[in-house]
């Protein structure tokens, strides 16, 4: 029995240790970019395989930044959030990698990454506030995921600039609500051109019934209360915003 019991004190040990070198790991690969030399495209025929060679490096770098892409992301879907890891791993992924555009597609074309990927972005959107580094990296994670959308060929949807532009206007409002609002609703959108291949439908959808529902609470309000049509009603930001992007899209 004791035999037993210090086998699993060993066994638990081992495990928090390699738990450890993994956390460890990850912060080291977030200091790594990959490097990529040109492949030249004029070389005699003799130099054939010169140039072959060249161009078995470069999808060497590529598989490289790839596989450690999917490790890194893999073990942070399996941690508790900590959110300067968070920040720090979207940074990398922003300014090392996905400016790498043949990493990008190998990434893209791996679904399980994908899912991966989204499965973290909806953990950080579910335990997300409007603590500044939270709120850094609520945005941040908005930005990476409408970079890897472009990639796809969502820029070519009518009013992805739209939501593009919220995002981006994000980063400077002051307003504590507006700025929660901007970034919900440019989850949602994101979510649902993840989800359902690039459908905007839901999203639409979805603000339409926000701006139907407003409308006729502000009209049950001015029939019980003469005063709603003196007084303006405060709306909710999120209101605000849904009823900004319904009107830029009538006009696309």
């Amino acid at each position: 029995m004791n035999v037993d019991l210090e086998d699993k004190v060993d066994e638990q040990k081992d495990d928090t240790l390699l738990e450890t070198c993994k956390e460890h790991l990850e912060i080291i690969f977030l200091y790594w970019e990959p490097t990529f030399q040109s492949v030249s495209t004029n070389l005699p025929a003799r130099q054939d395989g010169i140039k072959e060679s060249q161009e078995e490096t470069v999808g060497l770098v590529c598989t490289t930044a790839y596989v450690v892409v999917k490790w890194v992301l893999k073990c942070m879907a399996t941690h508790t959030i900590n959110w300067q890891n968070v920040f720090e791993m979207l940074q990398w992924l922003k300014t090392k990698i996905l400016p790498h555009g043949a990493v990008t597609d190998e990434i893209l074309r791996d679904c399980g990454l994908k899912s991966v990927l989204f499965k973290i972005y909806n953990q950080v959107n579910n335990a997300g506030c409007m603590k500044t580094l939270n709120f850094a990296a609520l945005h941040l994670f908005n930005t990476v995921m409408i970079q890897l959308l472009e990639a796809q060929g969502t820029q070519q949807h009518r009013f992805h600039e739209t939501l593009k532009e919220l995002c981006q206007r994000a980063a400077n409002v002051e307003d504590d609500k507006k700025k929660a609002a901007l970034v919900f609703l440019v989850s949602v959108y994101i979510g649902d051109m993840w989800l359902l291949a690039q459908d905007t439908e839901k999203f639409m959808i979805h603000v339409r019934a926000v701006c139907e529902a407003t409308n006729e609470k502000s009209a049950g309000r001015k029939e019980k209360s003469p005063k709603g049509k003196r007084q303006k009603q405060s709306e909710e930001a999120i209101v605000i915003v849904c009823k900004e992007i319904s009107a830029v899209t009538l006009l696309q």
